[in-house]
């Protein structure tokens, strides 16, 4: 992935959302491998620059912002990660509709996290 980020970067650049989205692959990998400082702190800057790019609503700024719930669950900061997790659904909610398929997703995520 390391690669295809520098690749993305070079002829995309930093914010093109298909850049972006590796960087989200990548982070995701840290998590994984339970590494969750590294993945916050990756999800924290994709989260604050999709938003500046691309706005609050945008699905890399919730998918950025659902990791973080997951990393905030499994670092015991539960009641931290059950308003995250509650702030993408209904953001995702209201931009995709209450039955697509990353609404309900997300829903799944809010039982956990409850």
């Amino acid at each position: 992935f390391e690669e295809v980020l520098d690749y993305r970067i070079a002829r995309l650049g930093s914010l093109h959302p298909k850049t972006l989205e590796v960087r989200v692959e990548l982070a995701k990998g840290e998590y994984f491998k339970g590494r969750y400082a590294e993945a916050e702190e990756a999800f924290d800057e994709i989260k604050s620059e999709a938003a500046k790019a691309y706005g609050e609503d945008h699905e890399l700024v919730q998918e950025a912002t659902g990791m973080l719930g997951e990393i905030y669950w499994v670092t015991g900061r539960r009641a931290n990660a059950a308003k995250l997790v509650e702030v993408v659904f209904r953001t995702r909610e209201r931009t995709m509709g209450p039955y697509h398929l990353k609404t309900l997703q997300t829903l799944d995520g809010i039982a956990w996290a409850s």
